[in-house]
């Protein structure tokens, strides 16, 4: 509980842009992979600040461990109906495509890329694409999707 406590605060001390005191969870979950899934737990929080700076520490997990994630592959695919944060939404464009999917779980990545084309952030539609195209060399077969995607995307 005290580990849970010690968290929230971390997260919620910053504003949402600020990674001040991230990289020390970033390293204790690295070190404790049980507190990779009590950080998952904050990307849902109401508070905004405390959502987009869990999820920063799940995307430096991703980019430097990204094995420590595979357990928690479904905990994340759950968030995805639910991410209305644009930092968060970007966050996952860069993780779901190191996570290791099944057919089923990449449909659900795809749907969630394609859902992303129409988001009003720009930022979040170009990762979504880079997203899809990392996707793509790992999944057979979406490549032409990524292609149409993109050339509407320049359009």
């Amino acid at each position: 509980m005290s580990i849970t406590i010690s968290l929230y605060e971390n997260l919620a001390r910053y504003k949402r842009n600020q990674t001040d005191g991230l990289t020390e969870i970033v390293q204790q979950a690295l070190a404790i992979p049980e507190l990779v899934a009590e950080v998952l737990t904050f990307v849902r929080h109401h508070q905004a600040n405390v959502a987009v700076r869990a999820m920063w520490v799940i995307r430096q997990i991703a980019d430097t461990a990204p094995e420590h994630l595979a357990a928690h592959t479904q905990q994340i695919l759950g968030l995805l109906p639910e991410a209305h944060l644009w930092e968060v939404k970007a966050e996952l464009c860069h993780i779901l495509p190191v996570l290791p999917l099944t057919k089923k779980q990449a449909e659900s990545a795809i749907a969630f890329f394609k859902t992303c084309q129409s988001d009003a952030s720009k930022i979040v539609r170009a990762w979504s694409l880079n997203g899809l195209h990392e996707l793509s060399k790992s999944v057979p077969g979406i490549r032409p999707l990524v292609i149409d995607l993109l050339q509407q995307a320049l359009q």
